[in-house]
């Protein structure tokens, strides 16, 4: 899952090469992987047709200030939620980037 309701757009870019990654990755396994986000819910799948799926929704995606509300619809135990601030009360794997030097 990846949030994009947020008022920080600098490591908006981060944050869905970190998704994009982590769909590689799984599609590289062999695994099914899916995609939720404010805006588009691509259905769990397989195989590089799905890595597309995911990998076009992810090029389209804003992260802003209005995006709606976020509704993860799998239990937080199956997915991977990505966040640069969560929403209060709400869980995530919250994204901080590295200040590169």
């Amino acid at each position: 899952a990846l949030e994009l309701r947020t008022s920080d757009n600098e490591p908006a870019e981060e944050l869905i090469e970190t998704a994009a990654s982590l769909a590689a990755r799984a599609v590289a396994r062999g695994e099914r992987v899916g995609l939720a986000t404010n805006d588009v819910i691509i259905n769990p799948g397989a195989g590089g047709a799905q890595l597309e799926r995911i990998l076009d929704a992810l090029a389209r995606a804003r992260i802003r200030a209005d995006a709606p509300l976020m509704k993860i619809p799998v239990a937080h135990q199956q997915c991977v939620h990505l966040a640069v601030h969560p929403a209060p009360g709400d869980w995530a794997d919250v994204f901080t980037p590295v200040a590169v030097l």
